[in-house]
């Protein structure tokens, strides 16, 4: 063997095992570009597939009329709510106006007649001054003739002024801006040939209520899903506030809400003023931070001027016997606290009476305390429909036998105490003058 073979074939060997570890590292990236291809793959194909509609859900779809209130409000018989269904494509086609490719549903209209139930369920009663109440719709394709298999695509809004407005003086009425796209699935009944069937339904919230931009899913299905809500929630929510009063306050039927003062007892003063704090706040649903004007009514007449009540701050006036504060432009469900601050020696009561109805009155009997409507473990007291009122009746039935003031005690005291060093005095100077006899 020649001088220095072995080193050549060691080094050819070492050639050989680098090439093989080479192709191994190719091998390896190829292996995991190929994974990483296979992942992405099944990752869009898995999105692709939970885009598609459950069918085992939603083939129906309904509409919600929402109606929010202030508590107390009644709801006219005959209002009417329609909700206009276009036709906007099918299978990525523009609607060419032909019921051959594609069918029309015009208007859907929900009528309240006075007899149903719209109470919300779910929970029962109203929330922070707020009735909310649900009339829905019956399926709005449940009587639909599809042509063929395909996609069909609908908007859906609200038509405005539907509800015939009697006293626009005392009625507004706040309309929905929202508006829904339906995705319509159909496909050939499995049972009936030539048959078409909802196969599912998608439905998105492009607009909100208020017109501004949307695009949550939601479930249409005609009652909920029977747990956690009851009725479509392809809803259209609108807004009802009522006033009832009238703009001359000295006729009393005009008076949405009054405060009055009587005095009684043999020494009650019909000619004091007693001091009240009230706080009126309109329903929530009343936009902005409204001022309501208040009178002063005495013997039928306006006395003094008006008292002005920004809505949710606490004002001070002031009424004597015989006289009462009456609001004439409070909406249905405004709600108030109102308390009499203590005069001595009066027993202070109350006669509240909430939209017509029995009066709840207090039977107080401790003098000179502070008294209000919180005496009846309300934190507020609403205004109805009909007559609400709350009376106060100060009694002062006995007096000091002295005729004295009970507040004049202190100073009383300072007078016996300088009459009795009088007396002292001159009882000890007539005793000196008397030793030195």
């Amino acid at each position: 063997m020649k001088a220095g073979q072995p080193t050549n074939i060691t080094m050819n060997q070492t050639q050989k095992t680098k090439k093989g570890m080479n192709i191994m590292k190719s091998s390896k990236i190829i292996l995991a570009f190929a994974l990483t291809a296979i992942l992405c793959l099944a990752s869009f194909a898995t999105a692709f597939a939970a885009a598609e509609p459950d069918p085992t859900t939603i083939t129906k779809a309904a509409i919600t009329k929402v109606l929010k209130t202030p508590y107390g409000t009644i709801i006219p018989a005959g209002m009417s709510f329609e909700f206009d269904i276009t036709a906007i494509s099918v299978d990525d086609e523009d609607f060419d106006g032909d019921e051959k490719n594609m069918p029309e549903f015009g208007t859907v209209a929900i009528d309240y007649d006075g007899s149903q139930n719209l109470k919300d369920p779910v929970p029962p009663g109203h929330t922070a001054g707020i009735c909310t109440y649900y009339l829905e719709s019956a399926d709005i394709f449940k009587d639909a003739k599809w042509p063929h298999a395909g996609v069909y695509v609908y908007e859906i809004v609200e038509k405005a002024n539907t509800y015939d407005i009697k006293d626009p003086a005392h009625e507004v009425m706040t309309y929905s801006g929202a508006k829904y796209t339906l995705n319509v699935y159909v496909v050939e009944d499995d049972n009936n040939a030539g048959k078409y069937v909802i196969y599912a339904i998608g439905d998105f919230r492009t607009l909100t209520d208020e017109g501004t931009q949307g695009g949550e899913k939601v479930d249409p299905t005609p009652g909920g899903d029977g747990k956690d809500y009851f009725y479509s929630q392809m809803t259209f929510t609108n807004t009802y506030v009522k006033t009832n009063g009238g703009t001359d306050p000295e006729n009393p039927d005009n008076s949405t809400l009054s405060i009055s003062k009587a005095v009684t007892g043999d020494f009650g003063s019909k000619t004091k003023y007693f001091e009240f704090t009230l706080t009126v706040t309109a329903p929530s649903l009343v936009p902005g931070t409204p001022t309501y004007r208040a009178y002063i009514i005495e013997g039928g007449k306006v006395v003094g001027d008006p008292v002005d009540f920004v809505s949710g701050t606490p004002n001070k006036f002031e009424l004597k016997h015989g006289q009462k504060l009456v609001f004439i432009d409070t909406p249905v469900g405004t709600y108030f606290t109102v308390k009499e601050t203590a005069s001595a020696g009066y027993v202070p009561n109350i006669a509240l009476v909430y939209d017509g109805g029995t009066a709840l009155e207090t039977n107080n009997e401790n003098a000179s305390i502070n008294f209000g409507t919180d005496e009846f473990g309300h934190d507020y007291d609403f205004v109805g429909e009909a007559e609400n009122t709350v009376g106060f009746t100060n009694d002062r039935n006995d007096i000091t036998p002295t005729g004295f003031n009970l507040n004049d005690l202190p100073f009383i005291g300072m007078i016996i105490l300088a009459l009795a060093g009088a007396a002292a005095f001159i009882i000890i100077k007539f005793r000196r003058r008397n030793s030195y006899r």
